[in-house]
C-alpha cells in the first residue's frame, strides 16, 4: 500500500481517503488503490495546486489526519498518517481511537484531544488474535517494540513529526520484516546488537569463538549481549513451562483419570523457585494469571506478591512494571473484600515508585483501584471522583479494558449516593464501550454485563436489566459449560432477576444441573470470600423457596448460617439480620406465613437494626400479617415501611410502589381508607410497576387495571370506593407481593 501511495505521491497527487473499502487486493496479493474521487494534485513543491481548494471536509473521520480534521492545508504527510491508521487496524484489529464513545461531531474533538498511546498498550480481542493466528498476549508481544514505534512515527499529530515519505515508511516495514534495525527507533547499541545476533542466529551459533571475540572488541556489546540471552532464556523458560504443563495432564500419568488444572499448577508454582530471577518472574506472571482464571484469587494474589517482590528486588526495575504489579495485588485484594490490605498496597506502590514515573494507563489502573476501595468504604463520592479521573486518564491512553472497568465501579457509586439518573448515564457510555466488542476480552465484557446488570437491578430497573443478565448467563454457560462454578458472582445475579421476575423455571434447572455437594462447597470456600458464599446461599434458598423445593431451600439456609458463624461477632451482627429476612422471604414463598413473622418481629425491635434494611423487615411483615388476616397489623407496618423507603428520597426506590400496591389491596378487603390515599397508592404503582417489571407482570397489569377503574370508582366513603374497585382486583386482590 505504501509502495502505491509513493507511486501517487511522485506524480505529485495525494489520495485524501485512504480506508480499507478503497483498497483492493488482487488473488495474486497485488495492491490496488480505488476511489481517487477526492484526491487533489500538488505542486512541484509539494504545496496544494493553485486551482484547487482543500477547504472542504471530505474525508473518513477514523482514517483521517489531525489537519483534516482541523481544516488545515495537507501534503503527502496527511495520505502517511492514514496509511499508519490502516496498519494499525491490519496489525492490530483496532484503528487507534476505535476505544473513544463520542459519535458524530463531538467525534472529531474527542479524536484530537485524545493521545495516542503504543498499539501494543491496548489488549487486542481474542477474535482479532485469533485471525493472525495467534492468542491477545502474544499478539502485544509481537507489536511492542518496533511496531509500536513505526505506529507511533507514522501516526504522529504534527506531518513534519511523520516520515518524510511514504517510500521512507514501506523502507522501515520491510527493515523490521526483515529483522533490520527500523529509522524510527533511536540507534542504540544494544538494539543494533540484538538485530544483529537475530537476524545472524545460525552464523552466530556456529561460529561461537568469533562471536564472543567480537564482544571482547565491543564494551557496550558485553552487556547487550547478556541482555539477549537473558531475553532468550526467559522465552525458553516460558516455553518449557509450558510444554512441562501440558506433559503433566497425560492420562498415563493418573491411571487414566485427567488431571485437575489444580494439579497442574501447584507443581508448576514450586517448579519455578528454581528457576533464575528473569525466567521466574516470566512464568509467576503466567501462573497468577491462571489462578485467577480459574477463580482462585488467593492463590494468584500469593503469585502476584511474589512477582512484586522479585521486580522490587531487580537493580534496574521497570518502575511501571513494578507499579502494575503492586496494583494487580491492590485489584485481587479488593475481589477478596480486603480493602484494608488493598489500601496498604496502593498506599506502598507510591513510595516504592513516584507516581510521576508511572504511565498513564498504569496510573488510570491505580485510580480504578483507589476508586473501588473507597466505594468499600462507603466513601461514595470520594469514589465517584477517583474513578471519573479513572475513566478519563484509561480513555486518553487508549485503555478500553480499564476505561471499562473504572465506569462499570463508578455506577456503583452513583447508585449508592442515590442518583440513579448519573448511573444510567455513565451505563449509556459503558454500552457504547460494550458494543466495541473488539476492544474488549470475553472475561472483561462478562465484568462490564455484571456490572451492568446488577446497577439497573440495584435502581429498580428489573426489566431493562433482564436482557442483560440473560446474555450474562449465556456468555456463562459458553465460556464454562464443562465447569460452570467459577464465577459464582456473575451467576447469581442472573438468579436473583429469575426470582424477582417469576422466570424460576430456569434458575432451578440450572441449579439441579450445577448442585454443589458438600466437597465441592468446601473446595470453593479458599476460593471466594464468605460473603461472597453467603449471599450465593441466600439466593439459591429463594430459587429453591420460588420453586417450592423445602429441603433445598431450608438446605441452602443452613449453608448461609454455618458461613455467618466463621465470621467475626461483628461481622455476625451485621449479616444475622440479612439472613433472617432471607429466611421470612423463604418461608412466605413456602406459605409459612407464622414462621416468617416469627422470624420478623424480633428484628422489628432491635434498635441497632441497618436503617436500610429496616423497611424490607417492615414490608415482609406486614405481607405475613395480611395473609394471616390481620389487617390492621398489615397496615401499621406496610405504612412503617413507606416510611422507610421515603428516606431514600426521590425518586424512592421501586420496592416502595410494591408496597404501595399492597396497601391498597388491603384498603379493598379488609381495612377502608381514605379515597384520596387509595388513589396515590394505586397511581404510584402504576406509574412505576410497569416500568420496572414489564408491563405483562401480574403486579403490573393488576396496578394498570385499578388505575383505570379509578375514574370510575364512587369516592363518597372509603367503604363504597373500595366495592367499586374490589371487582376489578378480582381473585389477586390477596396475592399480597414482596
Amino acid at each position: 500500500m505504501a509502495d502505491a501511495v509513493a507511486y501517487a505521491h511522485r506524480r505529485l497527487v495525494v489520495h485524501r481517503d485512504l480506508k480499507p473499502s478503497n483498497i483492493l487486493v488482487t488473488d495474486d496479493g497485488q495492491v490496488r488503490l480505488l476511489d481517487f474521487g477526492i484526491a487533489r494534485l500538488l505542486d512541484a513543491d509539494g504545496a496544494p495546486a493553485a486551482e484547487h481548494t482543500l477547504a472542504a471536509p471530505a474525508f473518513t473521520v477514523n482514517y483521517a489526519s489531525p489537519e483534516q480534521l482541523q481544516g488545515r492545508p495537507l501534503s503527502t504527510a496527511t495520505d502517511i498518517y492514514s496509511l499508519g491508521v490502516v496498519a494499525h487496524e491490519l496489525l492490530g484489529g483496532t484503528r487507534p481511537f476505535d476505544h473513544l464513545p463520542e459519535r458524530g461531531v463531538a467525534r472529531v474533538q474527542a479524536i484530537l484531544a485524545a493521545d495516542l498511546a503504543p498499539p501494543s498498550h491496548r489488549r487486542p480481542d481474542a477474535a482479532a488474535a485469533a485471525a493472525r493466528a495467534c492468542t491477545p498476549a502474544a499478539l502485544q508481544r509481537a507489536l511492542r517494540g518496533d511496531l509500536d514505534a513505526i505506529l507511533l512515527r507514522a501516526l504522529a499529530r504534527e506531518p513534519e513529526q511523520r516520515y518524510p515519505s511514504a517510500e521512507a515508511l514501506a523502507d522501515d516495514l520491510a527493515r523490521w520484516r526483515d529483522g533490520r534495525p527500523v529509522l524510527a527507533q533511536r540507534p542504540r547499541a544494544g538494539y543494533l546488537l540484538r538485530k544483529f545476533v537475530r537476524r545472524h542466529r545460525l552464523a552466530v551459533g556456529a561460529s561461537a569463538a568469533a562471536a564472543l571475540a567480537l564482544v571482547v572488541t565491543t564494551g557496550v556489546a558485553v552487556v547487550q549481549s547478556q541482555q539477549a540471552r537473558e531475553q532468550a532464556q526467559r522465552a525458553q523458560a516460558s516455553r518449557d513451562f509450558l510444554i512441562n504443563l501440558f506433559e503433566r495432564a497425560d492420562p498415563d500419568l493418573r491411571g487414566g483419570r485427567h488431571a485437575t488444572v489444580r494439579e497442574l499448577l501447584e507443581p508448576a508454582e514450586r517448579e519455578a523457585e528454581r528457576l533464575l530471577p528473569e525466567q521466574r518472574r516470566e512464568v509467576l506472571a503466567t501462573l497468577a494469571n491462571l489462578w485467577e482464571r480459574i477463580g482462585d484469587k488467593q492463590r494468584a494474589a500469593q503469585v502476584q506478591a511474589q512477582l512484586s517482590a522479585g521486580l522490587a528486588a531487580q537493580p534496574r526495575a521497570d518502575p511501571g512494571a513494578l507499579a502494575q504489579s503492586r496494583m494487580s495485588e491492590a485489584r485481587l485484594a479488593l475481589l477478596m473484600g480486603q480493602t484494608g490490605a488493598a489500601e496498604r498496597l496502593l498506599r506502598e506502590v507510591e513510595q516504592e515508585v513516584p507516581r510521576s514515573k508511572w504511565p498513564k494507563h498504569v496510573q488510570a489502573y491505580a485510580e480504578t483501584q483507589a476508586g473501588h476501595a473507597a466505594l468499600l468504604r462507603d466513601e461514595w463520592a470520594q469514589a465517584e471522583t477517583r474513578l471519573k479521573s479513572a475513566a478519563a486518564l484509561a480513555q486518553s491512553a487508549g485503555d478500553a479494558a480499564v476505561e471499562a472497568h473504572a465506569l462499570s465501579v463508578l455506577q456503583r457509586a452513583q447508585v449508592a449516593l442515590r442518583r440513579p439518573e448519573d448511573a444510567l448515564a455513565t451505563q449509556r457510555t459503558l454500552a457504547a464501550l460494550l458494543e466495541e466488542s473488539r476492544l474488549l476480552q470475553s472475561r472483561q465484557r462478562q465484568e462490564v454485563l455484571w456490572h451492568m446488570a446488577t446497577t439497573l437491578y440495584a435502581i429498580g430497573r428489573f426489566a431493562e436489566g433482564w436482557p442483560l443478565a440473560q446474555r450474562l448467563a449465556a456468555e456463562l454457560d459458553q465460556r464454562y459449560a464443562a465447569a460452570p462454578r467459577p464465577e459464582l458472582q456473575q451467576r447469581r445475579i442472573w438468579l436473583r432477576y429469575s426470582v424477582k421476575l417469576g422466570q424460576v423455571d430456569a434458575a432451578v434447572a440450572w441449579l439441579r444441573a450445577h448442585e454443589l455437594s458438600s466437597s465441592q462447597l468446601a473446595a470453593y470456600e479458599p476460593v471466594y470470600p464468605t460473603f461472597e458464599l453467603i449471599e450465593w446461599h441466600r439466593t439459591s434458598a429463594r430459587v429453591w423457596a420460588a420453586a417450592g423445593d423445602v429441603a433445598r431451600a431450608e438446605r441452602e439456609l443452613d449453608r448461609a448460617r454455618q458461613q455467618v458463624a466463621r465470621l467475626s461477632p461483628a461481622q455476625q451482627a451485621e449479616w444475622g439480620p440479612a439472613i433472617a429476612v432471607t429466611a421470612a422471604h423463604v418461608a412466605l414463598w413456602l406459605g409459612r406465613s407464622a414462621q416468617a413473622l416469627a422470624l420478623l418481629e424480633p428484628l422489628d425491635r432491635q434498635t441497632s437494626l441497618d436503617p436500610d434494611l429496616r423497611p424490607y423487615v417492615a414490608w415482609a411483615g406486614g405481607v405475613a400479617l395480611a395473609r394471616l388476616q390481620r389487617p390492621r397489623e398489615a397496615v401499621a407496618w406496610l405504612r412503617r415501611a413507606e416510611d422507610g423507603f421515603a428516606v431514600f428520597g426521590d425518586p424512592a426506590p421501586p420496592d416502595a410502589a410494591f408496597v404501595h400496591l399492597n396497601l391498597a389491596l388491603l384498603a379493598l378487603i379488609d381495612e377502608p381508607a381514605e379515597p384520596a390515599e387509595v388513589q396515590r397508592w394505586v397511581r404510584s404503582a402504576a406509574r412505576v410497576l410497569p416500568a420496572t417489571m414489564g408491563p405483562e407482570h401480574p403486579t403490573a397489569r393488576l396496578a394498570k387495571s385499578l388505575e383505570a377503574a379509578l375514574s370510575a370508582a364512587d369516592t363518597t366513603s372509603p367503604g363504597r370506593f373500595a366495592a367499586s374497585l374490589r371487582h376489578v382486583a378480582g381473585a389477586q386482590s390477596r396475592q399480597f407481593t414482596f
